[in-house]
């Protein structure tokens, strides 16, 4: 039993109608689902969004309604469903009666009682990121066809076109946005900045014959331009890193970077305090936030800096606090952090801590500022993606 006796042309033809139309992915996925459902005979179809490494499973769209057996939000344990199998085969795995086909001790099927399950993963940048799912309570009385099966891989195909097609348009729209940003930032710092030269440059023309000329305002005024252009660079790297979610050691990633701001300012002392080593699913660009955080504190605490680093972890978000002892944290470089842009940008520390703010934003985080007479603290609170469905949904650049 399959879906012989269908009109595949009329099918696909269908098919290519609903995906071409100028409605959301959630929207054409829903129609998808409910026709290949129809069209194979079975009570159920949801597309997963996983992730392997947390045994993350959620349902992000289906066709069951709020109340149904598998509504959108529905999550597991994915080492409970019969998903995880389909991460170890290239095809799709097809079971049409499971308590007669040796499933009847799997723990999938303890735990759901599914006898039908038609299903593939979907795979993103060689990695795993989801499953589309065709099942039922009841058993068939034969096993699906090769043609069912090759329909159900054109599904999976043609969803994670749409996916893909999805996440490109976003981070086309994040990168111009950043672009755009940095823009701002270039005519305010840039001009200012080339002035100051122009005038000291002037100046030391006409004095060129006086030994006590100090170009120390020139030079400083060059130091920044290039440490503009540095972080130009670093903003085009966030903008163009992979935008995978790996799983780090957030001690060893503040232990590493602890060390390099230590080698820059000898001077310095910073310390470590956390109960664990923390792991967490996070964008690379983390290290970023977190070096420009512990270099800022150094950096403005005067001749005798001194930094704390706090990590708390609980099952929803890791906190990371970053203490220093310094004068506090100026009004325009505190906005940075708030990821304001209306407020003119005129210091190169200023695009650092903007930078801060957009990594932990596009991880649906937060960024607090606290200052009092002894220093000032920076909270950044980083959500974990199987508390965060928002994360879990776009892995992609923001």
């Amino acid at each position: 039993m399959g879906i012989q006796g269908i009109e595949l042309d009329s099918l696909f033809s269908t098919l290519t109608e609903i995906l071409n139309s100028e409605t959301s992915f959630e929207h054409k996925a829903e129609q998808v689902l409910t026709l290949g459902a129809e069209t194979l005979g079975v009570d159920h179809a949801h597309l997963t969004r996983i992730v392997p490494e947390s045994d993350y499973w959620e349902v992000i769209v289906s066709t069951d309604p709020v109340d149904g057996a598998y509504p959108v939000g529905e999550t597991a344990d994915l080492q409970t469903t019969y998903c995880r199998r389909t991460l170890e085969r290239e095809e799709p795995l097809a079971i049409h009666d499971a308590p007669n086909q040796a499933w009847s001790n799997d723990i999938a099927y303890e735990t759901h009682e599914l006898n039908t399950y038609l299903g593939t993963t979907l795979q993103h940048e060689e990695r795993p990121i989801g499953t589309l799912c065709f099942v039922d309570d009841t058993a068939r009385s034969e096993p699906f066809d090769a043609t069912a099966i090759a329909f159900v891989d054109w599904l999976t195909s043609m969803l994670l076109s749409e996916f893909k097609l999805q996440e490109q348009d976003l981070a086309v729209e994040s990168y111009t946005r950043l672009v755009t940003i940095f823009s701002r930032i270039l005519r305010h710092n840039l001009r200012n900045d080339l002035m100051i030269i122009r005038g000291q440059m002037d100046i030391l023309i006409e004095k060129l014959e006086e030994p006590d000329t100090d170009p120390t305002q020139l030079r400083t005024t060059i130091n920044r331009l290039i440490r503009l252009v540095e972080k130009s660079k670093e903003l085009r790297q966030i903008a163009e890193q992979d935008s995978t979610l790996v799983e780090q050691t957030v001690t060893a990633l503040i232990e590493e970077h602890i060390e390099a701001v230590k080698t820059e300012h000898p001077t310095a002392t910073i310390s470590l305090s956390t109960t664990e080593d923390v792991r967490l699913l996070a964008f690379p660009s983390l290290q970023t936030a977190i070096h420009e955080l512990l270099e800022n504190a150094v950096k403005h605490s005067g001749e005798d800096p001194k930094c704390t680093v706090r990590v708390e972890s609980d099952p929803d978000v890791v906190t990371i606090d970053i203490a220093d002892n310094g004068p506090g944290l100026p009004v325009h470089e505190q906005s940075a952090l708030e990821g304001k842009l209306g407020t003119p940008i005129n210091h190169n520390t200023g695009v650092g801590l903007y930078m801060v703010w957009w990594v932990v934003k596009s991880h649906n985080g937060t960024v607090q500022v606290s200052v009092t007479e002894t220093g000032t603290t920076v909270t950044i609170s980083i959500p974990r993606p199987t508390s965060n469905r928002e994360l879990i949904e776009r892995p992609r650049n923001e």
